[in-house]
C-alpha cells in the first residue's frame, strides 16, 4: 500500500503510523541484513582455513573449526569478532521487527472484526 501510495485508505491515523514505522523497520532489517553480508564476504578469507564442512548422510551440513590455530591469529579473531557483532546487532532487530510486525497485525486484525484481534 505505501509503494502504491495508497496508505490513505486507511482512515485510522495511528495504524497508518504504525504500517509505516513497520514499513521503515523492515527496510532498515533490509539494509542492516545486506551490511552483514557483506561483511561476512570480506571477512570469509582470513577464516576459511580453519573451518572445514562436511556433508552428512542425511543432508546436514556439519562444520569443523580448528578453534586453537583460529586464537593464534590475530586476524581472524577480529573477523570473527566483526562477523559476531554483525550478527548480534541483525538479531535483536530481526525480534523487533517481528514484534512491530504482529502489534500491526493485531491492530488491523481489530479493525475489520477478525478473531485474531489482540487489543493492546
Amino acid at each position: 500500500m505505501i509503494s502504491l501510495g495508497r496508505l490513505d485508505l486507511i482512515a485510522d491515523p495511528n495504524l497508518r503510523d504504525q504500517i509505516r514505522d513497520l514499513a521503515a523497520a523492515k527496510a532498515l532489517l533490509k539494509d542492516w541484513g545486506n551490511l552483514g553480508t557483506e561483511t561476512a564476504r570480506a571477512e570469509v578469507p582470513y577464516l576459511r582455513r580453519y573451518f572445514r564442512y562436511e556433508m552428512m548422510p542425511d543432508g546436514r551440513l556439519r562444520c569443523y573449526v580448528r578453534w586453537t590455530e583460529l586464537f593464534q591469529d590475530k586476524a581472524a579473531v577480529t573477523a570473527l569478532l566483526r562477523q559476531y557483532r554483525m550478527h548480534e546487532m541483525h538479531g535483536g532487530d530481526r525480534e523487533d521487527v517481528i514484534e512491530v510486525t504482529q502489534k500491526v497485525r493485531g491492530a488491523i486484525a481489530c479493525k475489520i472484526g477478525k478473531p485474531e484481534c489482540r487489543r493492546q
